[in-house]
């Protein structure tokens, strides 16, 4: 999932136990739904914290599910990798969440802003603008996020996903008179009708 020797990513967790591992913006230089703007100059200043001490977690309902890996800025944009948890049956269910909503799905982050401005344009149209940021958690929201670019960009196959399907390529069915017979594609051997 990486680039090339790491590329770009700054790496705090290179070891990570299981194969459940995605990528997912978190930030934008975008007005949010709630009229918040968060610059990208401010997540990254709160990103060395943020990957030693946060998490991530299931719709902001500080439910862990995972760890953030390595961050990088990427477009103008903050990047994160996650490795989600398989270590309990909610983990389990996340996990099946995740790699259906593939990369439909999105992020949203969550924290205490510590300096705010309130920004005019010259319509008086206003928003926030947090200028500075305690980021603890990072949250997988389905595709409801509040930054519309906060999207997940990848999601890792597991491994028992994968021979599953190599399985089933593998095999063919044949017309056999009135019958319709499965061969495995390898050896052409009869597997049933």
């Amino acid at each position: 999932m990486a680039d090339a020797n790491n590329q770009g990513w700054k790496v705090f967790r290179p070891d990570w136990y299981n194969k459940r591992i995605i990528e997912t913006y978190i930030s934008s230089p975008t007005i949010d739904k709630q009229g918040d703007e968060v610059p990208v100059a401010t997540i990254k200043e709160a990103m060395e914290n943020y990957m030693k001490f946060g998490i991530y977690s299931y719709k902001h309902e500080e439910m862990p599910i995972g760890l953030p890996l390595a961050y990088k800025v990427k477009g103008g944009k903050i990047k994160i990798r996650v490795g989600i948890h398989n270590k309990m049956d909610m983990h389990d269910r996340v996990w099946k969440e995740i790699q259906n909503y593939g990369t439909q799905g999105a992020s949203s982050i969550r924290g205490e802003a510590i300096d705010t401005e309130k920004v005019c344009n010259d319509r008086n149209v206003c928003h926030n603008r947090i200028n500075d940021l305690n980021l603890w958690s990072v949250s997988w929201v389905g595709n409801t996020p509040a930054n519309p670019e906060a999207k997940v960009t990848s999601v890792s196959v597991a491994k028992e996903l994968t021979e599953e399907i190599e399985t089933m390529v593998e095999k063919i069915i044949v017309k056999r008179g009135k019958q319709y017979c499965l061969l495995a594609r390898k050896d052409r051997k009869l597997l049933g009708c």
